[in-house]
């Protein structure tokens, strides 16, 4: 070390004497100022003292100069503890080599070149014959090691490097064959770029920059669909996305002219910030957050430059002031997103679009046939009114006994309607036993709950039926579980929805609040039509409360339809439930529209619904 102290101002001023450029700005200056001076003296206003710049050229004019009137070497090499600089406080010592640059430089006329990552790149000149790449290695080689290249690899190495390089996988075996056997490397290379692996391989680094996560982060760390913008960055890679759309499209997609859904999905680039869905936390602090961090990754991911320095103060390397940074900000800092799932859009892939359109084409097909009613229509549907209307479409189901845990009676009305004598202990279990109509084919069961009385032991006129069960009756046999199915009501209370009441769970059933002062209707139909005996149906009421039916009706019927009263579906229509249950060729028809529209709304229910960028619309903003 002493040596190099004693040699390297011998040396420079031997370049000096020479004409050659003995120090270079931003390999030898740049720093020593950057960790320095630059802290007192350097882009920060602030923290700026005697009011001096060694930033800038301009700021230093006035300590440079001829070297034996230079402020700045008097400065760095005075023992006037007064003048020195960096002051003796600051912790900074320069060395002498450091010292001896300094000099140096301010002796070749002190001048200042931007930093190279400022400069516009020269292309340099290569021997023709050679790749460009090799060159480069080449000549470092030799200023660094002294080394030659090292001969070309065999075809076996060759074929692997470049695999893992383009794709991330290894060769398979029949792909190293092929290789070593034909020596095509360009038809390898044309391969593996075509292939999905090189998209999905390279989309890692992309995903990266762009902060790609499935959870929102913060506390809660919950988690969002994101899957789509990584499906769109490697495709736009398989598709070899021209560059400059590539990042239009991420940045500004749902501003384009007539944007995709594609173009607009891409803008999901910046929806990749992190929400915070902690209680009590403010909105607008993270939304600000969130714009931050799009102006710094922006910044990082197509300049490679750190602005978020610039947050809180000028940068103190970088020509990047304050107002600068908040500039750049405000191009993010109009859009409807803050600290929300919203904006949201459905993003549906290739094979859902197909799908989605394949079903939507098919059900307006089967629409358009189910209104041009088929020939004979008028005149069948007319014979079955007629029938119809004869034919009561609800039987009231005779009581013949019954049994409760907490010893209840229930009386019946002429009309079929069941009351309970007293008022109702606070849970219970009936079973009941009703004659079935002799002769009829029953295929349905309807229970209609009538409202309770005003006033009574129980203040809540809801009922809890947790669990509904029912045994068919024949004379002389054993009993036989029925198996109830399609159950439907007019309405249902959140959580307690009909179908809760034939599932086996007993956790839940079919209730009715807030309407419980209404009166209500569910209906199930028997998976096996049944005929003469007896019904035993088999109500759990053991939710508490008191929430156990007061009046009802128990009926059944023979038609084998949905939908039996205007009641139970308002928009029903005799005409309707003809055409769309009892018709056999509208019923063919209505049954495919059916099943077409389960299977669109069960594509539909997969799409993933991902997070955008959409800007505040002008008077918001």
């Amino acid at each position: 070390m002493k040596l190099s102290l004693v040699v390297l101002p011998s040396l420079l001023l031997v370049s000096i004497a020479f004409g050659e450029p003995p120090v270079d700005f931003n390999r030898d200056i740049r720093p020593i100022l950057s960790a320095n001076c630059f802290a007192c003296h350097g882009p920060d206003k602030e923290a700026r003292e005697g009011d001096l710049r060694l930033d800038t050229a301009k700021g230093a004019r006035k300590m440079l100069g001829p070297v034996e009137d230079s402020e700045l070497v008097y400065r760095i090499e005075t023992d006037d503890p007064d003048d020195l600089m960096p002051p003796e406080d600051t912790g900074h010592v320069l060395t002498e080599t450091q010292k001896q640059l300094l000099r140096a430089w301010v002796a070749s006329g002190g001048e200042y070149d931007t930093h190279w990552s400022f400069e516009p790149p020269v292309k340099a000149a290569v021997p023709e014959g050679r790749h460009p790449i090799d060159h480069f290695v080449g000549e470092q080689l030799k200023k660094t090691t002294g080394l030659a290249p090292a001969d070309e690899a065999d075809r076996y190495a060759l074929i692997r490097r470049v695999s893992l390089d383009l794709t991330g996988l290894p060769p398979t075996i029949e792909d190293t064959d092929t290789f070593v056997k034909s020596g095509d490397f360009e038809a390898v290379v044309d391969r593996l770029l075509g292939a999905e692996d090189f998209g999905e391989h390279w989309a890692r680094m992309w995903l990266d920059l762009a902060r790609f996560a499935d959870t929102k982060g913060y506390e809660k760390d919950r988690h969002r669909d994101m899957w789509r913008f990584r499906d769109w960055v490697i495709e736009a890679l398989n598709r070899d996305l021209p560059y400059d759309q590539f990042t239009i499209e991420q940045l500004a997609g749902d501003l384009l002219p007539k944007p995709t859904t594609e173009q607009i999905l891409a803008t999901a680039f910046h929806r990749n910030t992190m929400e915070n869905d902690e209680g009590g936390t403010d909105d607008e602090e993270f939304r600000v957050a969130a714009v931050k961090d799009r102006a710094d990754t922006t910044m990082q991911v197509w300049m490679g430059l750190t602005m978020g320095c610039a947050k809180c103060h000028s940068h103190k390397y970088d020509p990047i002031s304050i107002g600068d940074y908040y500039s750049f900000y405000s191009f993010f800092n109009q859009t409807e997103d803050a600290d929300r799932p919203a904006p949201v859009m459905l993003t549906p892939t290739a094979e859902q679009s197909e799908q989605v359109a394949k079903f939507e084409a098919e059900i307006k097909a089967l629409d358009q046939k189910l209104k041009a009613k088929p020939a004979g229509y008028a005149e069948a549907f007319s014979k079955w009114k007629a029938a119809f209307k004869k034919t009561p479409p609800w039987q009231p189901l005779k009581l013949a006994g019954m049994e409760s845990k907490q010893g209840v009676k229930l009386t019946q009305a002429k009309d079929g309607t069941l009351k309970v004598r007293s008022e109702n202990p606070e849970k219970d279990t009936w079973t009941l036993t009703l004659n079935l109509p002799a002769g009829e084919t029953l295929t349905a069961l309807r229970i209609d709950a009538l409202p309770k009385k005003e006033g009574g032991k129980w203040p809540d006129k809801n009922v809890a039926l947790r669990e509904l069960t029912a045994e068919f009756l024949a004379p002389g046999a054993k009993p036989v579980k029925l198996k109830l199915a399609n159950p439907r009501a007019d309405f249902s209370q959140r959580g307690w929805e009909v179908a809760k009441a034939i599932d086996g769970n007993r956790k839940a059933g079919w209730a009715f609040s807030p309407k419980a002062a209404e009166p209500h209707v569910a209906v199930f139909d028997f998976a096996k039509p049944i005929s003469g005996g007896q019904l035993r149906l088999t109500f759990d009421m053991e939710y508490g409360l008191g929430l156990i039916f007061e009046s009802f009706r128990l009926s059944a019927s023979t038609n084998p339809v949905k939908w039996l009263t205007a009641n139970l579906d308002p928009v029903t229509s005799l005409e309707k439930m003809f055409a769309e249950q009892v018709y056999g060729p509208t019923r063919e028809l209505q049954a495919k529209l059916e099943t077409t529209q389960k299977a669109l709304k069960a594509v539909q229910s997969r799409i993933s619904k991902t997070a955008i960028m959409r800007e505040l619309a002008g008077e918001k903003r």
